[in-house]
């Protein structure tokens, strides 16, 4: 199969990759003929595992509670976030970030792991102080300790 890279715009073949057993579970990449290679499926959406916490409303308000689906949705399709959004918890652990959404009367935090094919939801919460409770954070690091577990 011939197409155009859309990368050089150059003509393009399909391969496929043999280093799985079954041809259910081969992935499909795509080279040019200058070995552009791309992946299909890197457009997919990675799921979001809730470890805790939840976001509707109340107590979130209805333009808070878009703007965090808005950020988590971001996260699912591969975009990095950075400050104003999202900032690194290296305290909580390595590829540790928390998501800032401001609300009418509160400022609230969602602390996420980036899994290589997840985003883990370690924790909700109202942020009251300017540093991140450290029984958050203990949660957060337990939280993470069951997940890597599994």
């Amino acid at each position: 199969m011939h197409t155009v890279c859309k990368l050089m715009r150059c003509q393009i073949q399909q391969a496929v990759c043999d280093l799985m057993p079954t041809n259910l579970n081969k992935n499909l990449f795509v080279v040019c003929r200058k070995r552009h290679i791309m992946n299909p499926f890197k457009n997919q959406v990675r799921p979001l595992i809730w470890s805790q916490g939840e976001i509707k409303t109340p107590p979130f308000s209805v333009q808070a509670r878009i703007e965090a689906g808005t950020l988590l949705r971001q996260l699912q399709r591969g975009h990095k976030l950075s400050m104003p959004h999202s900032r690194p918890m290296p305290v909580v652990g390595k590829a540790c970030h928390e998501l800032r959404i401001t609300d009418e009367n509160r400022i609230w935090r969602i602390v996420y792991f980036l899994d290589a094919d997840s985003i883990v939801i370690l924790d909700v919460f109202a942020k009251t102080s300017n540093q991140t409770p450290t029984e958050v954070i203990d949660r957060c690091k337990a939280r993470l300790g069951q997940y890597k577990s599994f």
